[in-house]
């Protein structure tokens, strides 16, 4: 039985004949019903007269995706050429949906897989090399299911989806699912699938240097040649781009830029106490299944031993340029945390060094030399480090007096002397001593003014008085905090422009991808501004290494 349903692929289109036909063959060993949208009786009596081929063989049996996706493309033609003159110009506009090899699997694949559940506050815990990552934000476990079930090739076994969100492991470890044991969590619910999995494709690698390429067209170009000084080298990289390439590199999640032939870059991944895996780390493999897990460094700072501070991050720098180098990882990490432990409830006190400025002052410096700093090359940095949350940033939400503070909207008012001797001790520690890549504004303002916006904080200060020579990122969402919680200018473009000019260069979030192209259009900032960013972000990328091997 063939089920004809344009609920299959979410469209929202309803015509009034909209039947159910029945298939005299029969369908192959483990191949699903295959729904499609098929809008009238004709397109639904053409699917059941379609060649063998093309109603199961290549849907069930393809070996690669051209042919996959050439039987989508006649399948579709199919619908179109026999469609009601009512119902075809819908079609067309859905072929694109219809050619997607993807989706023609999702619909009509061969799985080898059963899936069960759902099992209610119960969870699993994914190893690192277990974890596939997120499908993102699901209304119901039901969608979580049916996207876990869509997946191509059918290379993962388990779903749980809790808080809205879906994610998905491969366990080939733990046995029958059957034997599973379980962790009590309330408001999980998980899935689980017997079966044989799909091998897994091999994932393109996070990082790529084209100037590697001897043939290709960068390889020749001043950016990449390591003998040019960094500063022009940067420069001939900036000038390449079109304004489209530069304002999508003014986000974490930075598009491919197809005059440079660089792909997406991600520059938030973390480091606290080792490599994150999953989408903010490394990806982990059977070549490389595991990183060292470090004790928080509140604990790790109870030694006062400023040899194991610089040791634990060299051992942690050390891994991520070895996850890096197997394409398995980007190289720009935002550790270490060098707030001050002030108030004993704060719940990320553990991440914290301790409360005392001058020995968080020492665990920045070692941390960062550490991390960033191989002697077997010390013309370039091994992995960025990055100081966080500059600054005064120990506050997460708080009611006092019937008024409600969260970090999202909170002004941090501080004496300069407080303010100096205390609260930026550590940054200015980490930046002249440190030499760190990296710093990263924090939600809070500073009397008054948002760390991200404030040009004081990130110009006079860490730039001018420090000497700080690398980039400034947001905390996640603080350049729109800036506008959406502290009221801080009148529009969303003033205050892209605000941040922009004070000298965050890095919108974790998409507040600039939004409205720097209005703050450029109303001259509230100029293109040189959004040059001057990215010459700070290309500069640390060109520190770890984009540059002709044989040149070095």
């Amino acid at each position: 039985m063939f089920t004809v349903s344009l609920h299959s692929i979410s469209l929202s289109l309803r015509i009034s004949h909209h039947t159910r036909g029945s298939a005299s063959a029969a369908e192959p060993s483990g191949c699903s019903s295959l729904s499609l949208s098929l809008l009238d009786g004709a397109a639904a009596k053409l699917l059941l007269l379609a060649p063998e081929r093309l109603r199961f063989g290549t849907v069930c049996h393809a070996g690669n995706a051209s042919e996959v996706s050439r039987a989508a493309e006649l399948m579709s033609s199919y619908f179109i050429a026999t469609a009601s003159s009512s119902a075809r110009m819908v079609l067309q506009r859905a072929a694109p949906l219809l050619y997607a090899a993807p989706l023609l699997l999702l619909l009509g694949g061969c799985s080898a897989l059963t899936w069960s559940g759902p099992l209610v506050d119960k969870a699993l815990t994914c190893a690192g090399g277990e974890y596939r990552g997120s499908l993102g934000r699901k209304p119901s476990a039901a969608a979580c299911l049916a996207a876990a079930e869509a997946v191509v090739p059918a290379d993962l076994n388990y779903a749980v989806w809790r808080d809205q969100s879906c994610y998905v492991c491969a366990i080939t470890t733990r046995g029958d699912p059957s034997a599973w044991v379980y962790n009590k969590v309330v408001g999980a619910v998980s899935f689980a699938a017997t079966g044989t999995l799909a091998p897994t494709p091999a994932p393109a690698p996070d990082l790529h240097n084209p100037c590697l390429d001897g043939a290709g067209a960068q390889a020749s170009r001043k950016w990449c040649d390591a003998a040019a000084p960094i500063d022009e080298r940067v420069a001939d990289m900036v000038s390449r781009m079109n304004v489209s390439e530069k304002i999508s590199n003014l986000g974490n999640s930075a598009g491919a830029i197809g005059s440079l032939d660089l792909p997406h870059y991600n520059w938030w991944s973390e480091a606290t106490h080792g490599l994150a895996t999953g989408g903010l780390g490394v990806r982990n493999s059977a070549q490389a299944p595991h990183q060292t897990n470090f004790p928080f460094p509140i604990t790790t700072a109870m030694s006062f031993n400023r040899t194991l501070w610089r040791a634990t991050g060299a051992q942690i720098g050390t891994e991520a340029r070895a996850f890096m180098n197997l394409g398995a990882a980007y190289s720009t990490y935002w550790a270490p945390v060098i707030n001050l432990a002030r108030e004993p409830r704060w719940g990320r006190n553990i991440e914290c060094p301790g409360e005392d400025p001058f020995l968080t002052s020492e665990y920045a410096v070692q941390f960062v030399q550490g991390f960033e700093r191989n002697p077997a090359d010390p013309a370039h940095i091994q992995a960025s480090a990055c100081c966080k949350h500059f600054a005064a940033n120990s506050m997460e939400h708080a009611t006092e007096a019937g008024q409600t503070h969260t970090r999202h909207d909170f002004s941090a008012n501080i004496t300069q002397q407080d303010l100096v001797d205390s609260y930026l001790a550590p940054f200015q520690a980490c930046v002249e001593r440190g030499r760190v890549s990296g710093l990263m504004c924090s939600y809070n303002a500073v009397n008054g003014v948002p760390a991200c916006a404030n040009d004081w904080l990130l110009k006079d200060v860490a730039r001018e008085a420090w000497g700080f020579d690398g980039y400034v990122t947001s905390d996640c969402g603080a350049v729109s905090d800036a506008f959406n919680k502290h009221h801080f200018t009148g529009t969303p473009e003033a205050t892209a422009a605000a941040a922009l000019r004070a000298g965050t260069d890095n919108d974790c979030g998409a507040f600039y991808k939004q409205h720097v192209p209005a703050a450029l259009n109303q001259s509230l900032i100029s293109i040189a501004d959004v040059d001057a960013a990215l010459a700070r972000l290309f500069k640390v990328r060109v520190r770890l290494l984009y540059s002709r091997l044989t040149s070095a």
